[in-house]
């Protein structure tokens, strides 16, 4: 049973479950400010919201690298182990777990996006990978959670939540 559902048979005030949540750390409704309608930041916004109001829990997985204070090279994100490894394999935008313990990964694109992962490359030699690549590295991803039994999918709407 999920705590809401208990609140509405206890006739617990859903201000009073919100302020629970935030003294528990879990908050339902994350606030990043202010976003522009159609973006993929309001995307991923209302889905973040939608996830927790279906009991799931799912987190921002930021990856990428940066130089620390003594010149080291420092990366971070799931599965942003190496340049070569990144280019191949790219994990999802936001990372959880559902209410019945399914991991969930969902990668997050504007409401008119397309899948262009599967027409030819155009890196240049040395680059910055292509968006046709990039796209394919995150299709890898998402393959493999969902070959573990998770479930993973390039999500444009809360509406294609489970």
């Amino acid at each position: 049973m999920l705590i809401t559902q208990w609140a509405v048979r206890w006739q617990v005030p859903p201000a009073a479950i919100a302020d629970l949540a935030a003294l528990l750390g879990a908050a339902t409704q994350p606030d990043h400010g202010p976003t522009q309608p159609g973006s993929e930041a309001a995307v991923q916004n209302a889905v973040r919201m939608e996830a927790a109001r279906r009991g799931a829990r799912v987190f921002r997985n930021n990856c990428g690298c940066l130089t620390d204070e003594r010149g080291n090279m420092v990366r971070y994100g799931l599965c942003n182990e190496s340049t070569k490894i990144n280019r191949i394999i790219k994990s999802s935008d936001l990372i959880g777990i559902s209410p019945h313990g399914q991991f969930l990964a969902y990668e997050i694109k504007r409401p008119d996006w397309h899948y262009i992962g599967d027409q030819p490359c155009i890196c240049k030699p040395h680059g910055r990978q292509c968006d046709r690549c990039h796209e394919k590295a995150q299709l890898a991803w998402l393959t493999f959670v969902n070959s573990m039994g998770g479930y993973a999918a390039f999500i444009t709407s809360p509406e294609q939540l489970p």
